[in-house]
């Protein structure tokens, strides 16, 4: 498990399931509830069809807009 979660804080294991790891309990807690949400989205999604998901150089943009998600102050890079 070890090799396979690397630097990341979560992994899926087969025939076990979601494994997360952070510097406490409730970090990693947070990690799983997040990956199962967007886990159910996806699932949701695709019980109507076939979701389009982004190109990687979007996903990257989306990325970046989300580190300064939420802040206050200038937003003229955005």
């Amino acid at each position: 498990m070890a090799r396979a979660i690397g630097n990341c804080n979560a992994v899926l294991l087969a025939n076990h399931g979601l494994v997360t790891v952070g510097p406490d309990l409730a970090a990693a807690f947070n990690v799983a509830d997040e990956i199962e949400l967007v886990a159910r989205i996806y699932y949701q999604a695709k019980c109507i069809g076939e979701p389009v998901t982004l190109p990687d150089d979007e996903m990257e943009r989306v990325v970046e807009k989300f580190v300064v998600y939420g802040r206050r102050g200038d937003l003229s890079s955005s």
